[in-house]
């Protein structure tokens, strides 16, 4: 856990973390954020992390290895804060030298990670999310309205494409034009040559928990559409090779046995579920904090991952079932799919 200290001068102290299971622990105290962090964003192939808190600072974090000993430790690189507006959505491009970063206030700045700005536009609509396409040469832009626009490298407009639902014979209404994203994830890691064309790469979560899977953003033929079995949903997000898709939110217990609150009231807390790329539950992560989750990332191995809830950042690792078997003294086994 990486807990962000608030600042000794802000009027409101920071606040307190539940108790972690006893197999988390605290390994660094950071002391830049002085609000809720809302937003992060993993640069696997540069050992960083960026983060964004509800006042609009950004950090950019490097963990520096203490000369391949294992007292590796985050430190602060990078400090931006517009002062103007707080971060929606912010996205590593997959070699790790670019970073686009969407404002709630629609301005856009993309920047290298050495700090460099390159450009910075204003767009004229209320945007939600951004991604970066499997090129780097166009970055879609989610609005209010269900609509992506899509802008170039350069910040140019170049098309608009609406989500329409199509009919679907699961559960879920994906039918329903009165839905309205909340997440909208776009897998485009360094694999994407070698990526299943058949497989859905388009994660679309809506508010009423169900999540969308479409095989581009184009493309809309037999999307797979199913619950998230999430009270309330918040977040999705693919893991690096586009098997996995993490949802995570706030669940609620029902029912006469469930936990209570100091009012009796049916208690709530952090999830995450995992699903496959047909919408197969895989497992169920239950996370530490009184706060709700705020945003998650995955670490470039698709093993690791990086949570935010309140003024902490929770690393959890997920551990797979391996497909295994023997040969007389040899054991075989296997941990990703083979592309034939």
């Amino acid at each position: 856990i990486l807990k962000l200290e608030a600042s000794q001068s802000t009027e409101e102290s920071a606040p307190k973390v539940v108790a972690a299971p006893s197999n988390i622990s605290t390994n660094q105290i950071l002391d830049k954020h002085s609000r809720n962090v809302i937003a992060v964003s993993w640069n696997d192939k540069l050992q960083k992390l960026a983060s964004a808190d509800d006042d609009g600072l950004i950090i950019v974090w490097a963990l520096y290895d203490n000369q391949g000993n294992s007292n590796s430790a985050w430190q602060e690189e990078m400090i931006n804060n517009r002062n103007q507006s707080y971060v929606n959505s912010m996205k590593w491009t997959a070699d790790g030298q670019l970073i686009c970063i969407l404002y709630h206030d629609g301005a856009v700045i993309l920047g290298t990670v050495e700090g460099t700005r390159l450009w910075s536009i204003k767009l004229d609509a209320s945007f939600k999310f951004m991604e970066w396409s499997s090129a780097t040469s166009e970055i879609p832009f989610v609005t209010d309205s269900n609509v992506i626009k899509v802008y170039d490298e350069m910040g140019k407009y170049q098309k608009d494409i609406k989500l329409t639902l199509p009919p679907s014979q699961h559960k879920t209404k994906c039918n329903s034009e009165k839905k309205q994203i909340i997440g909208f994830k776009l897998h485009c890691g360094d694999d994407m040559d070698a990526h299943d064309q058949h497989v859905p790469n388009l994660a679309i979560a809506y508010d009423d928990c169900s999540i969308e899977l479409r095989k581009s953003i184009d493309i809309n033929d037999d999307p797979i559409c199913f619950h998230s079995g999430i009270t309330h949903l918040l977040h999705c997000a693919w893991n690096r090779n586009g098997t996995i898709l993490a949802l995570c939110g706030r669940q609620s217990n029902k029912g006469k046995e469930c936990e209570r609150d100091d009012g009796g009231h049916a208690a709530h807390y952090n999830i995450v579920q995992f699903f496959d790329t047909h919408g197969q539950h895989l497992s169920t992560l239950r996370v530490p904090g009184s706060k709700e989750l705020s945003d998650i990332a995955w670490e470039g191995n698709s093993i690791r991952f990086a949570l935010t809830t309140g003024s902490s950042i929770f690393f959890a690792t997920l551990r797979q079932d391996y497909c295994w078997s023997s040969i007389g003294s040899t054991i075989i086994y296997a941990h990703s799919k083979v592309m034939m």
